[in-house]
């Protein structure tokens, strides 16, 4: 009988940065060290979906706006510790149209992709951009 080979399943991984008065605080994974990558079951802080799909980055902010914790996604567990430790962070690239029929802009994901963490880059922060119509 042959032995069937596991696939490595698309999977994101979570990390939750806090900010207090906008000054980055603590950063840690969500996920624990050892989970599994060949999808034998959903674990906390991981996330099955393909990385052509957009990661679902949250903000949520606490006493007025003092307390905001972050929750950042990460195609690998690698990925996630240097964000972690401050030498990665992340550009999710979105092509925006404005529509004036609906008198509104429609946000469609294209990208994302790990950077380092340098002059041009903050680490514990990831960067959106936009791409307009003008500059296909």
């Amino acid at each position: 009988m042959p032995l069937v080979e596991k696939k490595k399943t698309e999977m994101w991984y979570a990390v939750e940065t806090a900010f207090i008065n906008g000054t980055q605080y603590k950063s840690i994974p969500c996920f624990k060290k050892d989970v599994d990558e060949y999808g034998t079951g959903i674990q906390p802080g991981t996330c099955m979906r393909p990385h052509y799909e957009e990661p679902m980055n949250t903000c949520q902010t606490f006493l007025n706006g003092i307390i905001e914790i972050h929750t950042d996604w990460f195609q690998t567990k690698e990925q996630a510790m240097q964000f972690i430790n401050g030498s990665l962070t992340y550009v999710i690239t979105r092509r925006e149209e404005y529509r004036k029929d609906i008198n509104s802009t429609l946000s469609h994901f294209v990208k994302w992709e790990a950077v380092p963490a340098n002059g041009e880059y903050l680490p514990y922060r990831g960067v959106y951009k936009a791409i307009k119509p003008d500059s296909w």
